[in-house]
Parts: C-alpha cells; structure tokens; sequence
C-alpha cells in the first residue's frame, strides 16, 4: 500500500501503532473519513482491521453512490421517452410548426384528390 511505503520516510510520525492509525484515518478520503474515524477510537483497531474497515466502508459508499445515480438517470430518461418527438409540453414546438405552416401542399395529396374528382 502507499501508505505504507511512504511511511518509511517519516518513521517519527507512525512509531507506534495509535500513532500508525491515527496518521490512516487523516489520509482518507471524505468519504469514510468520519466512520474509519470513529470506529479507530471506539474499536481499539489496529492498523491491518482499519485498513480493511476503511476498504469496506468505501467500496459499499461507492456501490450505494452508483445505484442512486443509475436510478436517477434511469428516471430522468423515463421522463424524456414519454415526449412525442416535435411536441413540447404545451404542443408543436415553434420549429415544428413554423415548417408545416410553411411548406407547400404535398404533390401526394394533390393527386389524391385528382384521383377522386
């Protein structure tokens, strides 16, 4: 691990093994910062068990992060299939409806009705 192997430069900042622990949990990331904290002063842990502590605590917060934004894009998507293509919420949009107006009679529809006379 980096830690450990940045820790041989500085042998005076992790001589003991709270101090080895202590220095840890100060190089966590926010994200399980609080609870290896925590568990480090109430648990009496050693370094190996908040090494592992800190690994599980992070690997569940990161699945927990990547289900909720799974389901929140899965419901914005939701929302966006349910448009009809051209239509906003309060009708044509104004591209749509300028086209249509715009555009001559269709050469189909004029031999339709030519067909029928």
């Amino acid at each position: 691990m980096e830690f450990v192997r940045l820790s041989k430069y500085a042998p005076q900042l992790v001589s003991t093994m709270d101090a080895r622990v202590r220095r840890f949990v100060q190089g966590l990331s926010p994200l399980v910062v609080n609870e290896a904290a925590t568990a480090a002063l109430h648990l009496d842990m050693k370094y190996g068990k908040i090494v592992g502590f800190a690994q599980a605590i992070e690997s569940r917060k990161l699945k927990i992060r990547a289900e909720r934004e799974s389901s929140s894009r899965a419901r914005s998507a939701g929302h966006s299939r349910r448009q009809v293509p051209g239509r906003g919420p309060s009708g044509p949009s104004q591209s749509y409806a300028q086209s249509s107006a715009s555009a001559p009679p269709s050469v189909h529809t004029n031999q339709q009705s030519s067909h029928l006379r």
